[in-house]
C-alpha cells in the first residue's frame, strides 16, 4: 500500500471504497437516524476523487445492493406466471419498439 505525506506524519493511501465504508460505519454509530440524509458533501475525500474512481464506487456501492435480494412475494410470481402463459397462448397484445415510444410520448 502506498503511502503519502501530510505534513510530517505517512499517511496510508485508502482505497476509496473503504474509506466510504468507515465514513458509513461511524455515521451510523453516532447517528444511526440520519444515515438516510448522507450526501455526497459529507465526504469530502470523496468529492477529490476523479470522474472515473467516482463512477467505480458508485458500480461498487450498487452491485453491493443488487446482491441484498429481496425476496419475490407468492402473488408477484404468480401474476408473472400467469402473463408470461396468457403470452405463450397468443392472449396478449404486443407492441413495437415504435409503438411503445409512441404510446409513452402521448402520455407526457
Amino acid at each position: 500500500m502506498q503511502s503519502r505525506r501530510r505534513g510530517k506524519v505517512a499517511m496510508p493511501e485508502v482505497p476509496p471504497l473503504r474509506l466510504l465504508q468507515v465514513h458509513l460505519q461511524l455515521a451510523f454509530i453516532s447517528a444511526p437516524n440520519k444515515v438516510a440524509r448522507m450526501t455526497l458533501a459529507n465526504f469530502p475525500e470523496l468529492q477529490r476523487l476523479s470522474r472515473p474512481a467516482r463512477l467505480k464506487i458508485a458500480a461498487e456501492l450498487w452491485d453491493s445492493a443488487a446482491s441484498d435480494a429481496l425476496p419475490v412475494p407468492a402473488s408477484h410470481k404468480t401474476l408473472l406466471r400467469d402473463r408470461r402463459a396468457a403470452y405463450d397462448r397468443g392472449e396478449t397484445r404486443t407492441l413495437t419498439m415504435a409503438e411503445l415510444k409512441r404510446s409513452i410520448r402521448r402520455r407526457k
